[in-house]
């Protein structure tokens, strides 16, 4: 298991998600593509990630127009199709709330750098608990990396290991697919097995990227919330009453609360298309599974992998829900625990609304519809 210290800067934390970002062009926190040639050369690269993508759609549909009907040769296309189709909505949802993704990373560097400045021996707490949390996050994006791109790398070999079934198609490919023009020439059948592969590794990049940002976002900002509550009980312990340091602690729970909501605009799409997407992918090769077994053969392989990735997928949303909701109801225990009744007359109502507010969670939801927490997990599975 990862462990950080006090010494870890913010680029090594993040570093599978920067670079994820930074390859989908949505790393703009250095502000580098805001002038001249280089917004240019950023709109192209973007641009050049869907027209990957949507090569690898188009085979796809023309590959179940083919063999309409046949559901063996329909059902894993159908998937891999969707799976994509997500991969376009959730870089089209970050590329629409680009202001308020890029506001949420300042807001993880600054608290980064404000938490782990060593020169103050008193907030040695403060890292110990970011600290943890972060290395929870980054463990957890380190497992989903290897799981995407192991079955990622799975679907690029498998024609050539016998993990590909029936022989239906003349040519085949890593994500199935009807080329016409490739048939009689392995030039173009190398050229489009490559695209393929470019195309794949663009996929399972977006999705890993998109989903592994809200992981460690909401990992983060839940940290925040259990840093409050620390500061919190060291009211209690130190006999505090100052009115303006538990006013600061206030707008503080203020700022991760409009943090939460912006999270909300952020990932309320994604989240959504990723909650019904691996419902379908689950249900699908759930059933290829199935036959796979039967069938006996490396083909199994790939679904297993596959059904863990959906799975694992969908908990990484909830799991990371359900840590915020948690958090933030611990702030209301730990505000009630405060003197508050020490303070004057306006902290006084100020405080008793954060105790109010406290019992209401802060919650990330799939579509405003479905509340993203392990409870919710369990009726999915």
């Amino acid at each position: 298991m990862q462990k950080f210290g006090a010494s870890t800067n913010f680029d090594d934390y993040i570093f599978l998600n920067r670079w994820a970002l930074t390859f989908l062009g949505m790393w703009t926190i250095d502000n580098r593509f805001d002038h001249g040639v280089a917004k240019i050369l950023h709109r192209l690269h973007i641009t050049f990630l869907f027209v990957l993508m949507l090569l690898l759609i188009i085979p796809q549909w023309l590959d179940l127009y083919i063999f309409w009907g046949n559901i063996n040769a329909n059902a894993e296309t159908v998937v891999l199709n969707v799976f994509t189709i997500t991969a376009i909505l959730k870089l089209l949802c970050c590329i629409l709330t680009a202001n308020v993704f890029n506001d949420v990373l300042m807001s993880l560097k600054s608290d980064w750098n404000e938490t782990m400045d060593t020169s103050n021996p008193a907030k040695e707490k403060h890292r110990e608990i970011l600290l943890k949390m972060a290395s929870s996050a980054f463990n957890y994006t380190k497992q989903y990396a290897f799981i995407m791109y192991v079955t990622a790398l799975l679907y690029f070999i498998s024609p050539f290991v016998g993990m590909q079934p029936g022989d239906l198609r003349i040519r085949k490919y890593p994500f199935f697919g009807w080329y016409h023009f490739d048939r009689f020439s392995n030039l173009n059948y190398g050229i489009c097995y490559v695209s393929q592969v470019m195309s794949g590794t663009v996929v399972g990049t977006t999705n890993f990227a998109m989903d592994s940002i809200f992981l460690v976002s909401l990992y983060h900002h839940s940290a925040q919330l259990q840093i409050l509550q620390h500061d919190l009980a060291e009211l209690v312990s130190a006999g505090c009453n100052s009115a303006n340091v538990i006013n600061n602690l206030i707008k503080k729970h203020q700022k991760y609360i409009r943090i939460s909501q912006m999270l909300q605009v952020i990932f309320n799409g994604s989240s959504l298309q990723q909650l019904l997407i691996s419902c379908v992918i689950i249900c699908v090769i759930g059933l290829k599974l199935i036959i796979a077994l039967e069938d006996g053969g490396y083909e199994s392989l790939i679904y297993i992998m596959f059904m863990g990735l959906a799975l694992l997928q969908i908990l990484l949303y909830c799991q990371s829900g359900d840590v915020l909701i948690s958090e933030s109801l611990q702030v209301g225990y730990a505000t009630y625990q405060s003197p508050w009744t020490s303070v004057n007359l306006s902290s006084i109502r100020s405080i008793s609304l954060m105790i109010l507010r406290s019992q209401k969670p802060l919650t990330i939801s799939a579509g405003k519809i479905y509340v993203l927490s392990l409870q919710n997990f369990t009726m999915v599975t």
